[in-house]
């Protein structure tokens, strides 16, 4: 703090401050906001706006605090300076979905695949919005991308599946979600989306069972009918 009243334009001295009162409240037990880091990144900002990671960390607290207009006012002017950083054109996207503004997000998002055809965690956020506007086709197609990007990975499983599940694609739907749960067996998407598999299949029995083996991670009150779960 004496350094930046001491050197007030020193992009480097409020960055600095900034990661210690973010790490400062990042660790504590209060409710955060992170105010304090975001005033000294803001700082750092104005006499730096080529730093990258400055952009990205600062715009993504403007987004988790719901300074959403920040967010994408800082996304945008940095999307200028830096064209080709798929990491900008990816939380914008982030942002646009919680601003409930799709179309926006799955331009961000497109763009961004188009700079990093391998960014995986922007197909697993697309392939999430198409399924939530019910372009199911598409989000189809997205999952089958990840799975061939990173076989190994069960989100792209996980994201088929439910897709199976909607489409009444039930066989292929229960394979694809064992698959995923081969891989993170304790991923309550996916055991809730298994479970709703097995009740349509008309395997009611198994579908109370596997509910009740898995019902510390399944999303659902206890009382209500079994097998009636919204797809996630």
């Amino acid at each position: 703090k004496i350094f930046t009243q001491k050197y007030p334009q020193n992009s480097n001295a409020w960055n600095m401050l900034g990661n210690l009162l973010f790490d400062q409240e990042e660790y504590s037990k209060k409710p955060k906001n992170y105010t304090k880091a975001i005033e000294a990144y803001e700082r750092s900002y104005i006499n730096d706006k080529n730093n990258i990671a400055l952009i990205i960390r600062l715009g993504h607290l403007y987004s988790e605090n719901n300074f959403f207009t920040k967010a994408i006012g800082i996304y945008s002017v940095s999307k200028k300076i830096f064209p080709n950083e798929n990491i900008l054109f990816f939380n914008s996207g982030n942002t646009y979905v919680k601003m409930k503004e799709y179309e926006k997000a799955e331009d961000e998002y497109t763009e961004s695949i188009r700079l990093n055809e391998k960014h995986f965690d922007t197909y697993m956020n697309l392939g999430k919005l198409y399924k939530d506007v019910n372009k199911i086709d598409l989000s189809q197609n997205i999952y089958k991308k990840m799975i061939s990007l990173e076989p190994n990975n069960p989100a792209g499983y996980r994201g088929l599946g439910a897709i199976q599940v909607l489409q009444t694609n039930l066989i292929n739907a229960e394979r694809t979600l064992k698959k995923s749960l081969e891989i993170d067996p304790h991923n309550s998407d996916a055991c809730q989306n298994l479970s709703i598999c097995y009740f349509r299949l008309g395997k009611t029995e198994k579908g109370v069972n596997f509910s009740k083996e898995n019902v510390g991670v399944i999303k659902f009150n206890i009382e209500e009918k079994l097998g009636n779960f919204e797809i996630i």
